[in-house]
């Protein structure tokens, strides 16, 4: 559960980044101030979400294995809404008008839609996830927490690998919604 906040937290370190060469592609864009404000709110609202749902996954371990998995699908449906609303919304909101702000906004629309694939994938697995026996039910359940933070680990690499973007930490310094990140 702390890799998926982890990972969250990487991606939101992400606005801080850009590689090389002009934004020229005639794409919308806007401010580095507003791109940070418009991304930090909807990675602070992802956040929530996600941080709700993992307090809710605590009550796994009294739960049956039904309940179990009912709390486990509600938990992956919740964060794979939660990804694909903040990437949704990040991506209306434009490219950054900074140098490589079109390889900002790539990089981070697209570990969010990495993300968001992980969380239905999980999704899906834990539809499936046997509820025959506790220790089943476990193991697998265990199986889906390795992959996914598996996963968001090589999310959070690919996310690394792009390079800081000065006016983007600047800008995130000043925006009052990346304060509470």
């Amino acid at each position: 559960n702390t890799g998926l906040v982890a990972l969250v937290v990487i991606a939101v370190a992400a606005i801080v980044v850009g590689c090389g060469g002009d934004d020229d592609d005639g794409g919308e864009t806007v401010s580095a101030e507003t791109y940070v404000g418009e991304v930090c709110t909807a990675m602070s609202e992802m956040i929530g979400v996600v941080q709700e749902g993992q307090q809710e996954l605590s009550e796994v371990a009294q739960a049956t294995p039904e309940e179990g998995r009912d709390l486990l699908v509600g938990f992956l449906g919740d964060a794979a809404g939660a990804v694909e609303s903040a990437r949704t919304a990040i991506e209306d909101t434009g490219a950054p008008d900074v140098e490589g702000g079109e390889e900002v906004q790539t990089a981070i629309t697209t570990a969010l839609g990495d993300l968001q694939a992980t969380f239905e994938d999980a999704l899906t697995s834990a539809e499936g996830i046997s509820t025959e026996s506790e220790q089943a039910f476990q193991t697998e359940a265990q199986e889906i927490a390795t992959t996914v933070q598996g996963s968001s680990e090589q999310i959070s690499a690919s996310l690394g690998e792009v390079g800081e973007n000065e006016e983007l930490s600047e800008a995130a310094e000043q925006a009052e919604a990346c304060q509470e990140l």
